[in-house]
């Protein structure tokens, strides 16, 4: 449900495939956890890039800004966690920008962004 709402909701259609989080199953199908970026530090990514497109926005969520990626993928290759995608269609490099629809389809309520918005909020100190 939650790769389902992040595709639908950043324009690739209901495509788990294309949303900005992974689901990592282990354990013969039995754990089920979503990857997504965890707002580095010292984020790699930002450094590799070469234009200057990966940076932290006001709320200190480290987001890529689409005008400014060359789609070269240094950022993608760099990302320890590999949530850093490229779009095929704009060929530019995409991640989750925390924007919360994964969390709000969560039937769960297994999903938060309390500790991302911790993670961004440290790393701005």
């Amino acid at each position: 449900m939650c790769q389902l709402a992040c595709s639908s909701t950043k324009g690739y259609g209901y495509n788990p495939r294309l949303a900005l989080l992974r689901i990592e199953v282990e354990r013969e199908g039995l754990v089920a956890r979503p990857i997504t970026c965890v707002q580095c530090a010292n984020p790699f990514c930002a450094r590799a890039c070469p234009t200057g497109a990966i940076a932290r926005n006001q709320e200190g969520v480290v987001v890529i800004e689409a005008g400014r990626c060359s789609g070269c993928g240094l950022c993608a290759d760099g990302c320890f966690q590999r949530v850093i995608f490229m779009d095929g269609a704009a060929g530019k490099a995409v991640k989750c920008d925390l924007c919360g629809a994964c969390v709000e389809a969560c039937p769960t309520g297994a999903l938060g962004l309390a500790s991302c918005s911790a993670r961004a909020k440290e790393a701005e100190q």
